[in-house]
């Protein structure tokens, strides 16, 4: 979901775009809050991402060839399996592919 920030002052709204029908708005009358650095404080995120690629590569220099469905199975067993506190590594694919080629 998407949405616009909204700054009202004196109940007047002072800033506004085009506001499509799948917008939240929230309205908020706290003007260091609307300034640009501040909008969205709240919502930052980060996040890493492994994809088919580095596991074939990551396949590859271990010897191995493998197939797109292979490799998104490691991705799936990797996401259904990972530990918050560790984290995905390099490791952690080498450790799957060392499962995968088990039953290889």
């Amino acid at each position: 979901m998407r949405e616009i920030l909204l700054y009202i002052q004196d109940g007047v709204i002072q800033y506004a775009e085009g506001i499509p029908d799948d917008i939240t708005i929230r309205v908020h009358d706290d003007e260091e809050y609307c300034l640009p650095e501040n909008r969205f404080k709240e919502h930052y995120a980060i996040s890493v991402s492994w994809n088919v690629t580095d596991v074939k590569e990551k396949a590859e220099e271990k010897g191995m060839k493998i197939t797109t469905s292979q490799a998104i199975q490691v991705l799936d067993n990797m996401e259904r399996n990972h530990d918050a506190e560790l984290g995905i590594t390099c490791t952690t694919i080498d450790c799957w592919l060392d499962e995968l080629e088990e039953v290889l």
